[in-house]
């Protein structure tokens, strides 16, 4: 049996977390005052339908003590809607029956006969947002006045797809994520009782994955459990449940703090060869940066990505980095975690934000070459994350460009680091492909840069790519002009030195 099953709580105060839904549902039960509609809303496996099948026990349960709200347990009721064989309490996944014939069928037709073997008749629908609009509808004259032994309990992880008219015929109580420490105490307990140890990382682990849902939490650890050790540790766990080295996070955050992108990539290299879940090290990438910035802010977060003494490591290697730079980071980090997964270079987006945040400064180190197989992905990016220039950019340049006159090659070189900036704010993919242009001639209006790989000058004249860029540049130097890329080689004093440090050879 599933441990999310096998230790259903049948208690209340087997319940973990949801204090204030518990305190207000054990309250109206002990004072026999129970309502007749309750809608439950929150994340999934936070214990919804658990407090559902716990009211409608509590309700129907023969030996209940006076002025308490715990079932018995024991009794024949209760032993049934355990067993989920009681004919009075009826489970309902409106995922799956959205109709209104089914609510029609199923359940007002039901309400208007006594229950059969329960003092209440108990109707328990989950995903109950998935109902049709006309199901609702034949819901509302039943919920506004429904019979006495008539409960309905209305479960959903989207509130705001139920119509207003039901909720507000309904005691609505909100669920949460559970906290940190609520989860593993509840894995612990678990694993206690199955007579197995698992290491407390594993089990933090688990926690991490599984977002605040208990349940899903308990799945990940029935698969844990399921090892013939009876001690699992790291070792053994990562078979079932890949896992990220923090030690790996640590390693790349070094070089980003250090403006080093050579240890950024030879760390990511190995994250890599190693078969770690690139989204998963992405993700902790980005939950690190988020926890270091917000414990600056003093908006301290519980997080179950890492205990207090690595958070504590992690701050000390970000020290140094200011909260500005700090949130570039955190940008950066954001566009890689969210950008078009390419099956060939799944590593470049964490590249590309890389070569951006170790790029900026008064420093700046050669970034990376992007090997000839990235020329694809490159044109890939053209038709999928071009960014039109909208009617706001037109107007914002109108406004700030001047009379068409001639400029320059000194004022570009001069405002070029500014160019550049605003293009970070405005594109994804076309900062990896300006970081190793430079301005090399003007004719009139007209500015020439020189590129060193041919598909970066594919890129940088293409369509409205390099509208956007024409638009930014007149908004930088206050005249209206036009870039057009050249594809050169020699003389490129960033590209030899990138090949030095490197090897290899530019490939045409």
């Amino acid at each position: 049996m599933n441990l999310y099953r096998k230790y259903r709580p049948q208690t209340f105060k087997d319940v973990v977390g949801q204090e204030h839904v518990k305190a207000a549902i054990v309250g109206q039960l002990e004072a026999g005052d129970a309502a007749h509609a309750y809608v439950f809303s929150g994340p999934r496996g936070v214990g919804k339908t658990t407090i559902a099948r716990l009211i409608a026990k509590s309700l129907n349960c023969t030996e209940r003590a006076h002025g308490s709200a715990e079932p018995c347990g024991t009794c024949q009721s209760c032993v049934a809607i355990t067993e989920g064989r009681a004919m009075d309490v009826m489970e309902i996944d409106a995922a799956s029956h959205t109709s209104v014939e089914h609510v029609r069928e199923h359940i007002l037709e039901r309400v208007r006969v006594a229950p059969m073997h329960q003092k209440h008749t108990v109707f328990i629908i989950d995903e109950a947002h998935m109902l049709s609009k006309s199901a609702f509808n034949a819901l509302l004259k039943t919920l506004e006045e429904p019979p006495a032994h008539v409960v309905f309990m209305l479960a959903t992880t989207e509130l705001h797809k139920i119509p207003d008219t039901i909720v507000s015929r309904c005691q609505r109580y909100q669920f949460f994520m559970l906290s940190p420490e609520v989860m593993m105490k509840r894995l612990k307990g678990m694993c206690e009782a199955e007579g197995k140890r698992v290491d407390d990382d594993v089990l933090r682990e688990v926690a991490y994955r599984s977002g605040g849902s208990q349940r899903d939490a308990e799945s990940l650890l029935d698969q844990l459990l399921h090892l013939e050790q009876s001690h699992i540790t790291r070792e053994r766990a990562v078979t079932v449940i890949p896992m990220t080295d923090l030690g790996q996070v640590k390693a790349f955050l070094e070089g980003w703090a250090q403006r080093r992108p050579q240890t950024s990539i030879q760390t990511l290299q190995s994250v890599m060869e190693g078969g770690t879940d690139l989204n998963g090290f992405t993700a902790r990438v980005l939950e690190v940066l988020r926890g270091v910035l917000l414990h600056r802010l003093g908006a301290i977060s519980e997080s179950m990505a890492y205990t207090h003494v690595q958070f504590e490591d992690f701050a000390s290697v970000l020290k140094e980095v200011s909260d500005a730079r700090l949130t570039d980071m955190l940008e950066a980090a954001q566009v890689a975690a969210t950008a078009p997964a390419h099956e060939a270079l799944p590593q470049l987006p964490l590249e590309l934000a890389t070569i951006r945040v170790c790029g900026d400064g008064d420093t700046v180190t050669p970034p990376v070459a992007p090997s000839a197989s990235a020329v694809h992905f490159m044109e890939t990016i053209e038709d999928s994350t071009t960014v039109a220039v909208s009617d706001e950019d037109n107007a914002s340049a109108q406004a700030g460009v001047g009379s068409v006159a001639a400029i320059a090659l000194e004022d570009v070189k001069s405002r070029w680091s500014t160019f550049q900036s605003k293009l970070r704010k405005k594109h994804a993919s076309l900062p990896l492909a300006m970081e190793l242009a430079e301005p090399i001639s003007v004719d009139g209006c007209a500015i020439a840069i020189r590129v060193p790989f041919a598909f970066y000058a594919e890129t940088v004249n293409a369509g409205q790519n390099n509208r956007l860029l024409s638009t930014l540049m007149s908004e930088v130097l206050g005249s209206t002009v036009s870039i057009k890329a050249v594809y050169e080689t020699s003389g490129n004093a960033v590209v030899d030195s990138v090949v030095d440090a490197f090897g290899g050879v530019v490939q045409e």
